[in-house]
This record gives C-alpha cells, sequence and structure tokens, in this order.
C-alpha cells in the first residue's frame, strides 16, 4: 500500500467516525486525531517496511508507583503480536506512557482502518483509566496493586 493509499483513507476516516472530533494532518504522512476525553492519536506512515503507525500518549505514572506499574507494561511488551498486537514506551521528556501501536496490512481498506483504529483507541482509553486510576488510588490510600493488576490483566 502506498502513501497516497493512506492519504485517501485519511480523508475518508473523520467522517467514517462519528467519535473523531478532528483530524489534522501535520505533515504529510502524519496526522493527529483529537476524541473526546482529551486523548489524541498521532497517525502516521512509515515507508520501510510499510504500514501505518499508531501513538497515543496516555499519561504520568506517579512517581511511587513507577516500579510496578512499568513492570506491568514491560510484561506486556514481551507478549506475541498475536496476543497483545501494542508496545508500551516511556516518553523521557515530560515521562509521559506512550501506547504504539502499527498495522502493516497492504491492502489496507476504510472499515479496516475503522477498525484497528477503534481497538487502539479503547487499549488507549483503558490504559489512560488505569493510569489516572493510580494515581488516586496513591494519593488516597497505600497503593494496592490488586486493583492495578486487574486492569492489567484485561490486555495481557
Amino acid at each position: 500500500m502506498p502513501l497516497s493509499d493512506l492519504q485517501y483513507l485519511m480523508h475518508q476516516l473523520g467522517p467514517a467516525m462519528p467519535e473523531i472530533l478532528t483530524v489534522f494532518q501535520m505533515e504529510s504522512d502524519c496526522w493527529e486525531l483529537t476524541f473526546e476525553g482529551d486523548i489524541s492519536v498521532e497517525v502516521g506512515w512509515q515507508d520501510q517496511p510499510p504500514r501505518v503507525l499508531f501513538n497515543c500518549s496516555v499519561g504520568e505514572v506517579p512517581e511511587d508507583l513507577r516500579e510496578p506499574v512499568y513492570a506491568r507494561l514491560l510484561v506486556a511488551n514481551a507478549l506475541p503480536p498475536d496476543r497483545l498486537n501494542l508496545r508500551f514506551a516511556l516518553n523521557f521528556t515530560d515521562e509521559q506512557v506512550l501506547v504504539l501501536g502499527e498495522l502493516d496490512e497492504t491492502d489496507l481498506s476504510l472499515e479496516s482502518l475503522c477498525s484497528e483504529l477503534d481497538e487502539f483507541l479503547k487499549c488507549a482509553v483503558m490504559i489512560s483509566s488505569f493510569m489516572a486510576d493510580s494515581a488516586a488510588v496513591n494519593e488516597d490510600t497505600s497503593f494496592d496493586a490488586e486493583p492495578a493488576n486487574a486492569v492489567m490483566s484485561q490486555l495481557i
């Protein structure tokens, strides 16, 4: 699939997914999609190997919870792609956790792009909620790993 096919699909994506608030083309091969709840997903194109990349910042982990949360995210990164086709990273400049996804379908259709983006968004929202819940639990009481593990176990 060439970049021009993705550009064409991105022009159709907004009307096809009513949950998208805005589609902003940052470069010829990169778009930012915003959704309710201050969630934004960057969609980009990679030439070699050809694939669509998804990237979403989901929040910062409170300092005293980093070890258990990062450990769970590392476990998730080690899972085979057929179990969890996502990866997690850390943006060192602002310590935000990133959810990364990729799509390497050669014949990408609008329907498959919408479906993959919807699944990616569900995961990003779940991880974002996990981060917010971890921070709230940390402020109220001592951290109990069980609720956090229950949320993460939905992913892995």
